[in-house]
């Protein structure tokens, strides 16, 4: 009996921290957010998935987020499309959820907007919404984008819109890969939102 009630114990210890970031965003901080962001704008968290760690420690300067996605507008609804996949199997797809379901786990988030010509963001959210229903890319391979990781996706979407290299890949152990800050790093993005702005909002 004592050994169920610690591993109960350290299930809802281990959940404290979703459980605030829920709370806190009942409190408001979400709909203050969807008046703020728009379409087109990179939207980063860090969630609690299994691999998530590692997302976020992959990126060589700002460890913080573990996945990312593109602000859409879908039905009235503020929504994200994003790549991802199951944590052990790696088998997943592009999607396009609401933006609540996509922050909802998540301890930390911020929203960045690149600085372009009129109509360049709404291309953006464009490009990014034609991907949806691709498979998710679990060899993380930039060569066919018939398969996408989640950073992967921000960088076409980008890219293409723009017709610029605004999200370049870094070479990590010879490997070329889309880190999650490689998807804000361009001097030409701006801070849109930051969860550090929302904590302790009322």
């Amino acid at each position: 009996m004592k050994s169920v009630r610690f591993v109960v114990a350290a299930v809802l210890l281990l959940m404290l921290p979703f459980r605030t970031a829920f709370c806190a965003a009942q409190r408001g901080s979400l709909d203050i957010l969807e008046a703020v962001v728009n379409e087109g704008d990179v939207i980063l968290r860090y969630g609690n998935g299994f691999w998530s760690p590692f997302f976020r420690d992959v990126s060589p300067r700002e460890k913080r987020f573990s996945h990312v996605g593109i602000v859409v507008r879908q039905d009235g609804l503020v929504c994200v499309v994003h790549a991802s996949a199951y944590d052990f199997s790696g088998i997943g797809q592009v999607s396009c959820e609401p933006l609540r379901d996509f922050l909802h786990d998540a301890t930390d988030f911020a929203v960045y907007r690149f600085d372009g010509a009129s109509g360049v963001r709404e291309r953006i959210a464009g490009v990014a919404l034609s991907f949806v229903g691709r498979q998710f890319d679990p060899l993380f391979e930039l060569g066919d984008a018939r398969r996408l990781y989640c950073s992967e996706l921000v960088m076409h979407a980008l890219n293409i819109s723009t017709g610029r290299k605004v999200v370049v890949p870094v070479a990590i152990n010879g490997c070329e890969i889309v880190t999650i800050d490689n998807c804000y790093a361009d001097g030409r993005f701006f801070s849109v939102a930051d969860k550090r702005q929302f904590d302790g909002a009322p």
